[in-house]
C-alpha cells in the first residue's frame, strides 16, 4: 500500500535522511507543498527558519521519516504542538451553468461562510 503524499501539517523527524541538509538535525513541520517540493519549519526558537527540500527522491525519504518514530525524543518534541497554519479549503465547481450560475454560487457560498467577496 502507498503511503499517502505529504500534507500541511505533517512532522519530519530528525536528521531525514539529509533532505534538508547535513547540518539538519531537528523535527520539522510541513508548513506548505508543492507538486515537487515542501518548506517546512521547526518548533524551537534556535532553529525557526525555514527549510526546503524538492524533488521526488526527497520527497520519497521525507515521508518515510513522516511514518518513522522520532529518532531524536519519545514523544517528538512537535506531536503535542498544533500546526501554527491549515490547508486552505478548496473548491471545485462545475461550470455547466455557465459565468452567471458561478458567480450566483460564489455568492451564495461567500453569504453562507460570512467573509467578504474579493
Amino acid at each position: 500500500m502507498p503511503s499517502r503524499p505529504l500534507a500541511v501539517g505533517d512532522v519530519i523527524h530528525g536528521f531525514a535522511r539529509g533532505i534538508f541538509g547535513r547540518d539538519h538535525y531537528h523535527c520539522v513541520r510541513v508548513e506548505a507543498v508543492g507538486p515537487d517540493w515542501i518548506v517546512a519549519r521547526g518548533g524551537s526558537d534556535s532553529e525557526d527558519h525555514p527549510s526546503f527540500a524538492t524533488g521526488r527522491r526527497s520527497l520519497g525519504m521525507a515521508i518515510q521519516t513522516r511514518d518513522e518514530p522520532c529518532d531524536r525524543d519519545d514523544p517528538c518534541p512537535l506531536a503535542s504542538k498544533p500546526p501554527l497554519t491549515t490547508a486552505a479549503p478548496r473548491i471545485v465547481v462545475e461550470l455547466n451553468g455557465g459565468e452567471d450560475r458561478f458567480t450566483e454560487f460564489v455568492r451564495e457560498y461567500v453569504r453562507r461562510e460570512g467573509g467578504p467577496l474579493t
